[in-house]
């Protein structure tokens, strides 16, 4: 579970847009995932 959870950690600093639009990063990532 700590595998995963850091491959999002890693892409959310990757994608400012992510952090400034959590809601709309959280969904994507969710399907992605």
């Amino acid at each position: 579970m700590v595998e995963p959870l850091f491959s999002v950690r890693g892409l959310k600093v990757a994608l400012p847009d992510m952090t400034r639009k959590p809601l709309i990063g959280r969904a994507p990532f969710a399907e992605i995932l």
